[in-house]
């Protein structure tokens, strides 16, 4: 087949970023819930959490019959969201404690892509010199 080039930027579409389009959608909806710990639930247990290719953290991937694709993000930036607001462009959420799965949101914090490798260094030098 021939290689076509995406229509939309694959962070946006409809000018909202993914976390906006799933908490719009599904959260605002009630076909998920965000509870005060930063556990997300669909109905009364857990949806299916999927596993981020690169960074191993888990992420909610859902179909959207209306753009007609899937759209996911991670758990992380959809509970920063829900309890923050607007993520600021070129930002990104970290954890304090170093454990992606940990996604309350007293852990969650929003920084540049420089703060949070170097937290991450720190954490992987705290961690080898036990």
């Amino acid at each position: 087949g021939e290689f076509m080039k995406p229509t939309t930027p694959t962070r946006r579409i409809f000018n909202k970023t993914n976390e906006e389009l799933i908490h719009s959608k599904f959260v605002k909806k009630g076909i998920l819930t965000i509870d005060s710990q930063g556990r997300v639930w669909k109905g009364n247990r857990r949806p299916e959490l999927r596993t981020g290719l690169h960074h191993k953290r888990p992420v909610i991937i859902k179909w959207d019959p209306e753009s007609k694709r899937y759209i996911g993000c991670s758990v992380g930036r959809l509970v920063y969201f829900h309890f923050n607001g607007r993520i600021p462009h070129m930002k990104v959420i970290t954890v304090k404690n170093g454990n992606q799965f940990d996604t309350r949101p007293k852990n969650l914090i929003c920084c540049d892509h420089s703060k949070s490798i170097s937290m991450g260094s720190t954490r992987w030098w705290k961690e080898k010199a036990k």
